[in-house]
């Protein structure tokens, strides 16, 4: 099975390890529940100018998918 990376920017947090799944289909939908755990884990603490992004690679470094977050005010 092909291997796939989650990498979060403007959280400092690339995954060296990836996770194995049947396709990209597959690796991207983990990605919206891996942002909805990090989201939840939050706790409602997410600041104007807190923008992050989930890259989602496949083992050759090749985007297959990304999330990307931020807080904008009026």
């Amino acid at each position: 099975m092909p291997r796939f990376f989650f990498n979060v920017r403007g959280k400092g947090l690339p995954d060296a390890e990836g996770v194995e799944f049947a396709d990209a289909s597959a690796a991207c939908g983990e990605a919206v529940t891996l942002a909805g755990e990090i989201l939840r884990d939050l706790n409602g603490k997410m600041s104007e100018g807190g923008d992050w992004q989930l890259d989602v690679t496949d083992a050759w470094g090749d985007p297959v998918g990304s999330l990307r977050f931020s807080v904008t005010r009026p």
